[in-house]
């Protein structure tokens, strides 16, 4: 027994380490496979959301090395192809109005009719209309159909201290209506309010720019409408 004790007492000590190290070992390599494991699983859950059709989801990347890379690149593919999908069911959208308003247009049976019937198309996509007609000596344009709401509408009249029906923009040469009437082009406006500021009488027009934001024309797109070869 003497002679055997500190072999015993080595075999021990071998066998105490080699548990604790193979505690150790089995530590870090759970400690290592959860560090792996976790971002991919999260990109397994992006990837199982966007199959099912929530192209919002973003993941939380929690890293900044090749796995945390692919978390940005991947959220970078959501966002486009959100955006994409977007664009796209916008233009079916348009589309589907502009075939609905040529339709609605066919069964007009007056100009009024057809600025209604036009305005309310462009509403549906989300926008405000203004239809203007041209009055008999095409000096000026007066309003024939608006889809604005009623209460912003009448608070716009006070501020401009007139209302929708005595505004009258005139027709000059060379202005951006006769450019349109004229030329028969289409125009994009980044602010509306330059050319309110022209048109509202003389006390209102520092305001110009406060009505056009009230009533969220900022920017817009003039277009004349062309009927047989009238504008």
């Amino acid at each position: 027994a003497e002679a055997f004790a500190p072999t015993l007492a080595l075999r021990n000590t071998i066998l105490a380490t080699g548990f604790l190290a193979a505690a150790l070992a089995a530590l870090a390599g759970a400690i290592s496979a959860r560090a792996i494991t976790r971002p991919v699983n999260r990109l397994v859950r992006g990837a199982e959301e966007i199959g099912r059709g929530n192209l919002e989801y973003h993941i939380e990347a929690g890293s900044n090395d090749e796995i945390g890379n692919l978390e940005d690149a991947f959220n970078e593919m959501a966002a486009k192809l959100h955006d994409s999908l977007g664009q796209t069911a916008y233009s079916q959208r348009l589309l589907l109005a502009l075939s609905q308003a040529a339709q609605a247009v066919q069964r007009a049976r007056t100009p009024e009719e057809i600025y209604e019937i036009v305005g309310n198309e462009i509403t549906s996509l989300g926008f405000n209309a203004l239809t203007f007609h041209l009055t008999e000596d095409r000096s000026h344009l007066t309003i024939s159909h608006l889809t604005f709401d009623s209460r912003l509408l009448r608070a716009a009249e006070k501020l401009a201290g007139t209302s929708a029906k005595d505004f009258q923009p005139a027709i000059e040469p060379g202005d951006i209506y006769d450019e349109i009437i004229s030329g028969r082009q289409t125009v994009y406006l980044n602010s509306m309010a330059d050319r309110m500021f022209k048109s509202v009488p003389n006390l209102a027009r520092p305001l110009a720019r406060q009505i056009a934001s009230m009533l969220g024309i900022e920017p817009g797109i003039y277009a004349p409408l062309i009927i047989g070869d009238e504008v």
